[in-house]
């Protein structure tokens, strides 16, 4: 039985102050799951929202999306994004 390699990547959630991420705030916790979901008609190319129960909260970051937006074409459930850190 072949089993998954586990890789991680570290990154912050860009563009906070846009989006729905007050109304949020009180019910994220550290290792909650987000949605990570591919904006392909936003004007920045292979943008990345991240969502928590389908509100908005911010962009994965523009330089680490190009690499995660292939993978996620590609395969729809390689990435698992949990939240790491809050910072209040």
């Amino acid at each position: 039985m072949k089993t998954k390699a586990t890789y991680y990547l570290h990154c912050y959630t860009v563009g906070l102050q846009y989006y729905q991420v007050l109304e949020v705030l009180k019910e994220l916790e550290t290792g909650n799951t987000l949605d990570l979901i591919p904006e392909p008609y936003n004007r920045y190319k292979n943008t990345l929202l991240s969502t928590l129960i389908m509100k908005k909260l911010g962009h994965f970051p523009r330089s680490q999306n190009r690499d995660v937006t292939k993978i996620l074409q590609e395969r729809r459930d390689a990435y698992k994004v949990r939240v790491q850190n809050l910072y209040s």
